[in-house]
C-alpha cells in the first residue's frame, strides 16, 4: 500500500528529501536555500490560489542578471497543487537557482498560433528555395528558423536555490 505523497516499490520509498513551499508568489524564507543529496526528490508545494511556473536557471546563473538563461522546460505548479523534481544523480556538488513565475493555466498547452507560425516559416522557406532554384543561385535564407531564444529573469517573481551535495 502507499499513502498520499509516498510511492512504495519493493523496499524503496520515493518521498521528498525537502519540500519547498510557495506562498504569496514567493518561496517561504526557510525554503529559500535548501540542501539535498544527489538523486534527492524535491517537492514544490503551492499554497496560493494562483498557478506558477518554476523556471530553472542554467549553470547557477544569477536571477538578477538581465541575460540569465533557463532550461527549455519549466515545471508547472498549479494552484494549491504540488510537483516533484529529482536532483541530478551525476552531480556530486552543485546548485540550481530558480524563479517562481505567476502563470495563467490557459497560457500553457497547445496553441493554434504556434501551428500557423510554423506553417508561415515553412511556407516562406519553400518559396525561397523555389525562387533560388529559378535564379540558379544558392539561397542564403535558412530553411528552418534559427534557435536563438534568450529568456531573461526579468519576468520572474520570487525564487530560491537548491544546493546539491557538498
Amino acid at each position: 500500500m502507499s499513502s498520499l505523497g509516498t510511492k512504495v516499490v519493493g523496499e524503496s520509498r520515493y518521498v521528498p528529501e525537502r519540500t519547498i513551499t510557495i506562498e504569496n508568489g514567493d518561496v517561504i524564507p526557510t525554503d529559500k536555500d535548501v540542501f539535498v543529496k544527489p538523486r534527492a526528490v524535491i517537492k514544490f508545494t503551492n499554497n496560493d490560489a494562483k498557478s506558477y511556473t518554476i523556471t530553472f536557471l542554467v549553470h547557477d546563473q544569477d536571477p538578477l542578471d538581465f541575460g540569465a538563461l533557463h532550461s527549455d522546460v519549466d515545471l508547472f505548479l498549479p494552484a494549491f497543487g504540488s510537483a516533484t523534481t529529482v536532483a541530478d544523480p551525476d552531480i556530486k556538488v552543485g546548485l540550481c537557482r530558480y524563479l517562481v513565475v505567476e502563470t495563467d493555466p490557459a497560457s500553457i498547452g497547445p496553441r493554434d498560433w504556434l501551428r500557423s507560425a510554423e506553417e508561415s516559416v515553412i511556407g516562406a522557406a519553400v518559396n525561397s528555395v523555389e525562387e533560388t532554384a529559378d535564379a540558379g543561385a544558392i539561397s542564403s535564407t535558412p530553411l528552418t528558423p534559427p534557435r536563438q531564444v534568450v529568456r531573461s529573469a526579468s519576468r520572474g517573481g520570487g525564487g530560491g536555490t537548491i544546493h546539491i551535495g557538498g
